[in-house]
């Protein structure tokens, strides 16, 4: 985006793991106090952690009247006719086909792919080498686990986890965990 952040707030690590010239912040309570400093963000919280994503980039938006940025690598390929909201991040090779669209502050991983006309949600996580057939539904804040792979025209629930590797092949109910060859073993989160 040709821009160089000025502030990273990561409270774990004691030194950011790549080129950064800005002011490393360990403290997320510094987080107003800088947000006043700044005319835009992008909230990075990966993981299984897309609601507290999505919560903090409207709490910025909202508060501190901020712009969500997107993060995009310049590998990912957008179909003209798919759409994605604010804040999202896109990394090498991601894909997002046709007539797809995705919502508010949501990462698609590494080398993953959203085939033609699917419905993603806020906050959703599709991590590396998920792939997700044509017509799904991923409602808020659901995590797709690497390598997982979504069988057509299904719904994936608000909150549900699909594990790693795991291939779907019926609907996901909300808060569920799934994992498996066909992903079998629901679990209540």
């Amino acid at each position: 985006m040709g821009r160089e952040p000025n502030y990273v707030v990561e409270t774990t690590l004691e030194k950011i793991p790549f080129d950064f010239q800005g002011i490393h912040i360990k403290d997320e309570n510094l987080v107003g106090e800088i947000a006043l400093e700044c005319d835009a963000y992008v909230v990075a919280i990966g993981g299984l952690h897309g609601k507290r994503r999505h919560e903090t980039a409207e709490m910025l938006k909202q508060k501190y009247s901020l712009r969500n940025l997107h993060i995009i690598h310049h590998t990912a390929y957008f179909c003209s006719t798919a759409s994605y909201d604010e804040g999202c991040m896109f990394m090498p090779r991601s894909i997002l086909h046709t007539y797809s669209k995705i919502g508010k502050n949501c990462i698609l991983n590494t080398g993953s792919i959203i085939d033609h006309e699917c419905d993603v949600g806020n906050g959703v996580h599709v991590m590396v080498g998920a792939v997700v057939a044509g017509g799904v539904t991923i409602e808020d804040f659901a995590t797709i686990g690497s390598n997982a792979t979504i069988l057509p025209n299904l719904t994936i629930g608000k909150g549900a986890i699909v594990g790693a590797g795991a291939v779907v092949t019926k609907d996901v109910k909300d808060s569920t965990i799934v994992t498996g060859v066909p992903a079998a073993k629901y679990v209540k989160r």
